[in-house]
């Protein structure tokens, strides 16, 4: 079972339809409600580490979008495995996993 689980797969993907900042907050945290408790204290811990890891991103060159390239597919895993669905998810992964790092200290709290 991946980390997001499906059930609450689309819903992270749907949270990067919003524009509005503020809006794409309170639909991401939305999201994280629907993970089970071991789950989000697994993502809790990856994606505080993750911010830290960009936070040196100057000396070590993993900045937030190249973290969330690497770690978007781990993270996510689409209920529907066919390979349309999962090149056409790539980038709703990376831009959730890049959003989760950018903003981890005001989601994850």
């Amino acid at each position: 079972m991946p980390l997001v689980t499906y059930d609450a797969y689309q819903a992270f993907m749907d949270a990067n339809k919003f524009t509005d900042h503020e809006d794409r907050i309170g639909e991401t945290k939305n999201a994280i409600r629907l993970l089970p408790q071991s789950h989000f204290h697994t993502l809790k811990a990856l994606i505080e580490h993750l911010s830290r890891v960009s936070a040196s991103s100057i000396q070590n060159q993993m900045t937030s979008d190249n973290l969330s390239i690497v770690f978007g597919p781990t993270i996510f895993r689409s209920p529907d495995m066919s390979p349309e669905n999962m090149m056409s998810d790539l980038n709703k992964q990376k831009s959730s996993v890049k959003f989760m790092i950018d903003h981890c200290w005001r989601l994850l709290r």
